[in-house]
Formats: structure tokens, C-alpha cells, sequence
């Protein structure tokens, strides 16, 4: 990491809601030879179904795609579903009692996905999976360098997590350079 491609992250940090804000980094990174990507990581489709907004029924992935021999995949990402539908159904309330109505929060889809990866991790170290698919790989690696939240804030930003971002900064500002540094910046080998 040099100086040039610190300044243009921390402009990226302060607005990064901002298409000007990206312009220096790109142009530094295609100047220097190198890439820009978030991390790729393939969410399968949900488990759950919602049949109103508080109740949700699971629908059972097929059985072929989800052993946990082949890394169980759509297995780990249950979790997330079902994560998510706690937060709907009352940890929203009890985490942000000063807002009157639900809405997909940072701290809601950082704990959907830390769920998945502590899960993937434990398998992978207690030997019940030989491999993990690679995005759950990936997000393994982001919760144990702690940025699961850097990460949503940049790649699975929604309306209702934008609202997480300012809050977030104050106090994370090392993290979001850290991701930007290291998982998003791809030097060439």
C-alpha cells in the first residue's frame, strides 16, 4: 500500500456514496496495474419463505447440494436465513428500541453472516467438512480479520444499511481502510 492509494480510500470512506469518490482509486489502481473487487461471495437462494413479514416457513434446500461432505454450502447459509428472520421477528427491537419499525440493519446481516461462517469454520476445524465452497471461504476469512461489517457496508449496502454507515465510520475507521487495503486492492502476482 503507498500513499496515493491511501488518500484515494480515505476518500472513499468519507463518501462513499459518492461516484467521484471511486474515480482516484480506479485510476490509480489502472495506472499501477492493479485490480479492484470486493470479495465474490455467492449467497444461494434463501431457505426461508415468508408468509407475512413476522412468519417465515423453511423450505428444505435439496439434499444433493447440501451434505456436509461437499462443504454444505446451502447448509451453512440456512443459518443466515434464519438469522435474519429472528432479527425481523424481535432483535431488531430489543438492538435499536428508539425505531419504531424493522429494517434490515448492519448489525442484522453482520450477525446473519457471522453465523455462517463461525458454522463453515467449526465443521472445517472439527473435520466433518474436507472443504469448504469458496465464498464460504471467503466470508470465513472476512469474520476472522473482523470485517464482516466493512464488507456489507461496501458490497451488500442496502437502503436500510445505509443508514448504519455514519455510526459505523466514527468508530471503525481502521476496519474500513483494512478491508479496502487487503480485500479489495488485488496486486499482481
Amino acid at each position: 500500500m503507498n500513499d496515493a492509494s491511501l488518500k484515494f480510500i480515505e476518500a472513499i470512506i468519507a463518501e462513499p456514496f459518492n461516484k467521484n469518490s471511486y474515480v482516484g482509486l480506479t485510476q490509480w489502481a489502472e495506472r499501477n496495474g492493479v485490480g479492484l473487487a470486493h470479495p465474490q461471495i455467492q449467497q444461494p437462494a434463501s431457505s426461508l419463505r415468508a408468509k407475512t413479514p413476522n412468519e417465515t416457513t423453511p423450505v428444505l434446500p435439496d439434499k444433493d447440494k447440501t451434505t456436509p461432505e461437499s462443504g454444505g454450502a446451502p447448509s451453512f447459509w440456512s443459518l443466515y436465513d434464519q438469522t435474519r428472520a429472528t432479527w425481523a421477528k424481535g432483535s431488531f427491537a430489543k438492538e435499536y428500541p428508539l425505531e419504531k419499525k424493522y429494517r434490515h440493519s448492519l448489525k442484522e446481516e453482520a450477525a446473519a453472516l457471522r453465523g455462517v461462517a463461525d458454522a463453515a469454520a467449526r465443521q472445517l476445524k472439527d473435520g466433518k467438512v474436507a472443504a469448504l465452497d469458496p465464498s464460504v471461504t471467503l466470508l470465513v476469512k472476512l469474520h476472522e480479520s473482523d470485517l464482516l461489517e466493512a464488507y456489507v457496508l461496501f458490497a451488500r449496502m442496502n437502503q436500510d444499511i445505509v443508514r448504519d454507515y455514519a455510526d459505523y465510520r466514527h468508530k471503525n475507521r481502521d476496519k474500513l481502510r483494512q478491508y479496502w487495503s487487503q480485500h479489495v486492492i488485488r496486486w499482481p502476482r
